[in-house]
């Protein structure tokens, strides 16, 4: 199956918003989910390219998004990340 970035966003968003989130307690804050869109695999880790190579190693043809728990983005420019209320 053939998936876009934007779908890939939108897809990975919602894997994690409805599957992943709610099962993350607040020790996992500011951690890097790294979510196969094709099949809802994931991995944590503290950073982005960690999560990723796990991910790989199991689902070698992985789409990959991430989300950062607890934060609106991955990455930020200027002075620092936006946190959100919910990890």
């Amino acid at each position: 199956m053939t998936i876009s970035s934007e779908d890939a966003a939108t897809i990975g968003r919602a894997i994690y918003q409805e599957k992943i989130r709610d099962t993350l307690g607040p020790e996992r804050r500011g951690k890097i989910v790294a979510i196969d869109v094709h099949s809802g695999d994931y991995e944590i880790a503290d950073k982005g390219i960690d999560a990723t190579l796990r991910l790989i190693e199991r689902q070698p043809d992985a789409f990959i998004w991430q989300e950062r728990v607890g934060f609106d983005a991955v990455h930020s420019i200027g002075f620092g990340p936006i946190q959100t209320r919910q990890a």
